[in-house]
C-alpha cells in the first residue's frame, strides 16, 4: 500500500498551510492592535483555557476508542494508545489536505503498516466515517432547535453554505443506507451522477471513476453486512461519536468563560460551532483556513462582541486546529519511522469525505 501523498505532494500540502496562515494572519490583524489583542488575551482564565484543552484530549480519545472497539472483533485486541495515534494522524493529514481527503486514507496506511489488515481497517474506518456523518446532522437539529440565538438571521451570505453542508451530510447518510438496502439503486445513483459529470467534463476518464465508484458500492455492501450482524456495535459508536463531536464543538465555550462573559448557554455555543462546521468543511482548502476565520468573525460577533470576537477566534483555533495540527505532526512523523510490515492490499480506500467532523475545518 502507498501513501495517500508522496513527500513532495506533503511538501506542497505543508507550504499551502503556511501560505494560508500568513493570509488569514493578514486579514485578522489589519487595522487592529496586536498589543490591544495581546492585552485581552492576557485577561483570560487559564482554568477554563485548559478545559479547553482537555476538550480537544476527549475528542482524539472517543475517535480512538471508537476505531478501537469497531476493528476489535475484526483484527483482534490492540493496545489504546495505538488507536489515539491513528486519532491523530487522521487530524493532521485531514488539516493539511483539501476537503479532508487525505485523513482515512492515511489512517489506513498506517493500520497496514502496523500489521491491521486493510480489509478490516477500511470496514471500520467505513462504519466510524458513517457514524459521524449521523451525529454531525443529530447535533445540529438538536442544539439548532433548541438555542434561541436565531444564528440564520446572523450569517449572511455563510446560509448558503451551511445548506450546501447540511445537504452533502445528509446525501453521505442516505446513500450509505440505500447502500445498505438495494445495491442496484445504489449503483445507479452513483453512474448516474458519473455520466453527468462525465458530459459536463469535471471527470474525463469515466471508466476509471466507474471501477473506483463500484469498489467503494462494494466496501459500503461489506460495512453493510457488518452492521446487521452488530447493531449495537453500531449504536455504541454512533453514542461514542456524539460525545466526539461535542467535545470537539464545546470549545468555544470555554472560551467564551474565559473571557468571564455570560448570556448565551452552552447549547448556543454548540449551535455557532457546529453550523460553522457545515459551512466550511466540505470546502477543498486545506483545514479550511481563511474562510473559518471568516465564518468565525461572522458567526460569533455578537456571542464575544466586536472588541473580544478576534482574541476568541485564535484562541479557539489555537486549541481545535494548530494545536492538533502540531501534536497531528508528531504522531505521524513517529508512525513513520517505526519498522513497516508488508501485507497485501485487499480493499479499496476509505475516502474521508468531511463528515468526521475533524477539526481541521472548525
Amino acid at each position: 500500500m502507498k501513501m495517500l501523498i508522496n513527500k513532495k505532494e506533503h511538501i506542497i500540502c505543508l507550504i499551502s498551510v503556511v501560505v494560508l496562515l500568513a493570509l488569514t494572519g493578514v486579514f485578522l490583524f489589519k487595522d487592529r492592535e496586536l498589543s490591544d489583542i495581546f492585552a485581552l488575551l492576557a485577561g483570560t482564565d487559564l482554568r477554563f483555557i485548559f478545559l479547553g484543552l482537555l476538550a480537544m484530549v476527549l475528542f482524539f480519545a472517543f475517535e480512538a476508542r471508537a476505531i478501537q472497539i469497531l476493528l476489535q472483533p475484526l483484527a483482534g485486541k490492540r493496545k489504546y494508545p495505538v488507536f489515539y495515534r491513528y486519532a491523530l494522524i487522521d487530524f493532521y493529514f485531514s488539516s493539511i489536505t483539501p476537503g479532508c481527503s487525505g485523513g482515512q486514507p492515511s489512517q489506513l496506511y498506517f493500520m497496514h503498516r502496523d500489521n491491521i489488515p486493510v480489509s478490516s481497517s477500511s470496514l471500520a474506518l467505513l462504519t466510524y466515517n458513517t457514524c459521524c456523518h449521523i451525529a454531525v446532522l443529530l447535533i445540529a437539529g438538536v442544539t439548532l432547535s433548541i438555542s434561541g440565538f436565531g444564528l440564520l438571521d446572523k450569517i449572511g451570505v455563510f446560509k448558503y453554505l451551511l445548506v450546501f453542508g447540511v445537504l452533502a451530510q445528509s446525501f453521505l447518510v442516505v446513500f450509505y443506507l440505500i447502500a445498505i438496502f438495494n445495491k442496484r439503486l445504489a449503483a445507479f445513483i452513483v453512474h448516474t451522477i458519473v455520466k453527468i459529470l462525465t458530459k459536463i467534463r469535471v471527470i474525463k476518464d469515466k471508466e476509471a471513476a466507474l471501477a473506483k465508484v463500484d469498489a467503494q458500492i462494494e466496501d459500503y455492501r461489506r460495512g453493510a453486512g457488518y452492521i446487521k450482524q452488530n447493531p449495537m456495535l453500531l449504536l455504541r459508536t454512533l453514542l461514542i461519536s456524539c460525545l466526539n463531536l461535542i467535545a470537539l464543538y464545546s470549545v468555544p465555550f470555554w472560551i467564551f468563560n474565559a473571557f468571564g462573559l455570560s448570556g448565551f448557554t452552552f447549547c448556543d455555543l454548540i449551535a455557532a460551532q457546529v453550523a460553522l462546521t457545515l459551512c466550511v468543511e466540505s470546502l477543498p482548502i486545506p483545514g479550511g483556513m481563511g474562510v473559518t476565520e471568516s465564518g468565525f468573525l461572522l458567526i460569533y460577533a455578537s456571542i464575544f462582541g466586536s472588541n473580544l470576537v478576534v482574541p476568541a477566534l485564535l484562541l479557539t483555533r489555537g486549541l481545535n486546529y494548530y494545536t492538533g495540527l502540531l501534536v497531528g505532526g508528531i504522531a505521524s512523523a513517529y508512525s513513520m519511522r517505526k519498522k513497516k510490515v508488508s501485507l497485501p492490499v485487499s480493499s479499496s480506500l476509505v475516502s474521508c469525505t468531511g463528515g468526521g467532523g475533524n477539526a481541521a475545518d472548525i
